[in-house]
């Protein structure tokens, strides 16, 4: 009886560590998440015509793509993120917008999407 007990026993643990092999070579990563792509523009650094202006003067932002496309609509936002405008790039890729910024201090950034 000891025999049989000792077998069954030695038995059970090649059967426990060989399902813990096997476990392992069943696992699998889980999927990434979703990944979007999309073509964006490159834009130069925003100009500003001038550094300060009277409230009700006008402020003209421009900036250029880098790869010089014409016909892309550029958005100008301001530093609270608020679209200020669009403009068209013309045939050397440079967008321009003229506003009427109200009183404060503000900084200026574009983007542009191809089509």
């Amino acid at each position: 009886m000891k025999t049989k007990t000792a077998a069954l026993l030695a038995g059970l643990l090649v059967l426990c560590l060989v399902g813990v092999v096997a476990a392992t070579y069943l696992m699998t990563s889980p999927e990434s998440d979703d990944v979007t792509v999309s073509t964006q523009a490159t834009l130069s650094k925003v100009t500003v015509s001038t550094i300060s202006v009277t409230v009700g003067d006008s402020l003209t932002l421009s900036t250029t793509v880098s790869d010089h496309t014409s016909g892309l609509t550029v958005t100008f936002f301001n530093n609270n993120d608020v679209s200020v405008g669009t403009a068209t790039t013309d045939s050397s890729g440079t967008a321009s917008l003229t506003l009427q910024p109200p009183e404060g201090v503000w900084s200026f950034y574009a983007t542009a999407t191809h089509p």
